[in-house]
């Protein structure tokens, strides 16, 4: 697999694209972490506004 992804990397700096920043990463890394709660919240909302029988997981920790 560290073949595979060294040489996509070697490709990507024979096409130009530099790699990313340490400051670059970690903003990519947080606004996907950001979306990633964004969605989950979307979810939560949806399954609470759903059926609240004995179904429902969150019924089951209570």
């Amino acid at each position: 697999m560290l073949e595979v992804l060294d040489r996509i990397h070697q490709d990507q700096q024979q096409r130009g694209r530099r790699p990313m920043t340490d400051e670059e990463m970690a903003a990519e890394i947080s606004q996907l972490r950001g979306e990633d709660d964004e969605y989950e919240e979307r979810w939560r909302e949806m399954w609470d506004k759903t059926d609240t029988s004995s179904n429902n997981p969150r019924n089951l920790e209570r």
